[in-house]
């Protein structure tokens, strides 16, 4: 309870001054939360503002597009892919699909090689 009225009483002398408001509205973004709630909570104090939240939402994906794609030009990483076989509950069956509800994905991640591989390491294609 403490920390949570410091916050707001520190948000409301400066604005900049909203760590704990900008992880409770990631939060609430995360986990669905319909946006009544968002905006009752920005209203009394305890997250930001929903068009902050998107603007957040925004720039985090930017900057991990950048990593990603700097960290792809190094050459330095490995890819893993999966797939993902989900169904989906409908409430109301539609005329197109009516008993359609599995979903195919595909995801995919970039890990990052450490413990000191280098590209000559990886240079391995004439031994093959």
């Amino acid at each position: 309870k403490k920390v949570i009225c410091t916050s707001i009483m520190m948000q409301s002398t400066n604005q900049q001054c909203n760590a704990l408001q900008s992880a409770i509205g990631l939060f609430l973004h995360a986990s669905g939360k319909p946006e009544t709630v968002w905006e009752m909570l920005s209203h009394i104090g305890v997250s930001i503002s929903l068009d902050t939240i998107n603007h957040t939402i925004t720039n985090l994906s930017k900057e991990s597009i950048d990593n990603m794609r700097t960290l792809g030009c190094t050459f330095l990483t490995s890819y893993a892919y999966d797939n993902l076989d989900t169904s989906l509950k409908h409430l109301v069956p539609t005329i197109e699909q009516p008993k359609k509800s599995l979903v195919h994905l595909t995801m995919g991640m970039m890990l990052r090689l450490n413990h000191g591989v280098t590209l000559e390491d990886l240079n391995c294609s004439d031994e093959l």
